[in-house]
C-alpha cells in the first residue's frame, strides 16, 4: 500500500465565499492501482481572449464543454489540451459538444466538485471569486 497525501487547495464556504486560501491535507491510504480522483467541470470561453484585455464573466461568457476525471486541477489542463491526438477522445473526458473543440487555454474555468472554480491563468490556476449569478 502507498500512503498519498491529497491537498485540496482551497476551502470554499457554504456561503459562497473564500475567507482564507489555504491548504488542508487529508490522508488517503490507497493500493497501487487505486487512485484519488476528482471530476471537474470544464468551461471555456465564447469569445477567448487567452489572458489578452477583459477576463470573461462567469458563467455569462462560458460553456460548458466536458466532465474530466483527474487527480488535481493541473492534470485538468494537461488532459484537455490536444498532445497526441484530440483531447475530447481522452478515456478521463466526458465531452459534451458536436464537432472538434479548442484546447483549454489561459482564461477556461474548471470546477471541482465542491463547487470550487478555478481560472486558468498564463501559469496554472487561479481561485475564480468574482461570479456573476445568471
Amino acid at each position: 500500500m502507498t500512503l498519498t497525501m491529497v491537498c485540496l487547495h482551497y476551502i470554499y464556504l457554504m456561503d459562497k465565499k473564500v475567507l482564507d486560501k489555504f491548504c488542508v491535507y487529508d490522508t488517503v491510504v490507497l493500493t497501487n492501482k487505486e487512485r484519488a480522483i476528482m471530476k471537474y467541470t470544464v468551461y471555456h470561453a465564447t469569445e477567448p481572449t487567452f489572458g489578452y484585455n477583459k477576463k470573461q464573466k462567469f458563467p455569462t461568457d462560458y460553456k460548458k464543454v466536458a466532465i474530466v476525471e483527474s487527480e488535481n486541477i493541473d492534470d485538468v489542463f494537461r488532459i484537455t489540451n490536444h498532445i497526441d491526438r484530440d483531447w475530447t477522445e481522452n478515456e478521463e473526458v466526458e465531452w459534451f459538444l458536436e464537432g472538434g473543440q479548442r484546447s483549454t487555454s489561459v482564461g477556461d474555468v474548471a470546477e471541482n466538485e465542491a463547487g470550487v472554480r478555478f481560472y486558468c491563468a498564463p501559469i496554472g490556476w487561479e481561485l475564480l471569486e468574482e461570479v456573476e449569478e445568471a
